[in-house]
């Protein structure tokens, strides 16, 4: 999670995430599912948007400046 909330703007995969951690990518999103009950990348979408909310009530970016920090490029 930290790694995750280091670097949200990352193209993170499951692969990714599980060689940061030194464990295996079912390992890895077993521990997501137990704890927080999402997956990896379903925690890493919805941290994106926490981010991004808080910028757009605290900063004058724009949504496209907001969404490129957040790795939210569509």
């Amino acid at each position: 999670m930290a790694a995750l909330h280091a670097a949200p703007a990352r193209n993170w995969t499951v692969a990714d995430l599980a060689a940061q951690a030194s464990v295996s990518r079912s390992l890895l999103n077993a521990r997501f599912r137990e704890v927080l009950a999402r997956s990896p990348i379903r925690y890493l979408n919805e941290w994106r948007m926490h981010v991004a909310l808080g910028m757009l009530a605290t900063t004058d970016n724009t949504i496209a400046a907001i969404a490129h920090t957040v790795g939210d490029e569509a």
